[in-house]
């Protein structure tokens, strides 16, 4: 049985004409999306399967969070701007069964669509976002107080104040980083995914210096 269907009971098909509420699309590469809904799986554990998450879905990319954890997702295209709350199990299902490289996903309260796929759930809702947090980027970050500001804000962060290459290469520090700490621990038999996942969950835990 394929995890859609161990998961049919969450679930019912569609048989009826969809109604006129708000709907957000966006189209994202399917491993890039998997590879964000587990980073969540780890590091929810067993409260995973019971966790609804956030989405917002914002000009070139969605960012996913849950518990205080964040995670930005750059996709192929997006419609609007909107903030979606929906169980984390239902998209794990999507990218863990779903074999096409690249998921359109579209959702409306109540209704979650990929591809040709429908698939309810009461708890979906879809609402307008209308970001007003200012971005203090005037202010100077360590390189983790740089990703975790990335994290947060997702793409409004790293679009609207053209620092890609600075975020990425905070990103890219954190790589050699983990690397090097790998030269030391990799005998106790600790892997570099839960080094990484670590050092990413303290960093969103931290609290900015002052």
């Amino acid at each position: 049985m394929t995890l859609l269907g161990e998961h049919a009971h969450y679930f019912r098909r569609l048989t009826k004409t969809r109604n006129m509420s708000l709907q957000s699309k966006f189209t994202v590469n399917r491993e890039d999306l998997h590879d964000a809904i587990m980073f969540f799986k780890r590091m929810l554990k067993r409260e995973f399967k019971a966790r609804s998450c956030k989405i917002r879905v914002m000009p070139g990319g969605i960012e996913i969070s849950t518990n205080e954890i964040f995670r930005a997702v750059n996709c192929i295209s997006t419609e609007g701007i909107y903030e979606i709350i929906i169980p984390m199990h239902l998209i794990y299902a999507y990218t863990y069964t779903v074999t096409s490289k690249v998921l359109h996903i579209s959702i409306r309260d109540g209704e979650f669509q990929c591809g040709t796929s429908f698939m309810s759930d009461v708890s979906i809702r879809v609402k307008n976002w209308n970001p007003t947090d200012p971005l203090d980027i005037n202010l100077e970050y360590t390189n983790a107080e740089f990703v975790k500001k990335a994290m947060e804000q997702g793409n409004r962060f790293v679009i609207n104040d053209h620092i890609e290459k600075d975020y990425k290469a905070s990103l890219n520090r954190i790589e050699r980083d983990v690397s090097s700490a790998m030269i030391s621990l990799k005998e106790y038999g600790i892997k570099h995914q839960d080094i990484r996942d670590l050092i990413f969950k303290k960093i969103m835990e931290a609290k900015r210096k002052r």
